[in-house]
């Protein structure tokens, strides 16, 4: 039986950039890419939502990765990719990352 589940780091090109528990900085059209891991199953379901219901991607990836909370750095993400590995153990696909710089992350 497949576990069709992994550890997913969205990159994405967002408006706002969190500075600190409590604010939100506005970078004013020059978006700040940021990244947000996951540990997921049906991931696919992503494109199947870009392609039938490009409507409902927002809340595919907020209810996904809405409670990752975004780093700004690649090697920080995989640290937190590779750490949530380790500890939920077994997924089949292992670490992926997904980029959608057109997708600004909703915050």
């Amino acid at each position: 039986m497949s576990a069709d589940s992994g550890i997913y780091i969205l990159v994405t090109k967002d408006t706002h950039k969190k500075t600190n528990p409590h604010t939100w900085t506005n970078t004013f059209g020059e978006g700040v890419i940021a990244y947000r891991v996951s540990h997921a199953k049906a991931i696919d379901n992503l494109v199947w939502y870009e392609k039938k219901q490009p409507y409902n991607v927002g809340y595919f990836l907020h209810s996904t990765f809405g409670h990752s909370e975004p780093v700004y750095s690649l090697e920080e993400a995989h640290e937190i990719a590779y750490n949530l590995e380790k500890h939920i153990g077994y997924t089949e696909y292992g670490v992926c990352t997904i980029r959608r710089l057109e997708y600004a992350f909703p915050w």
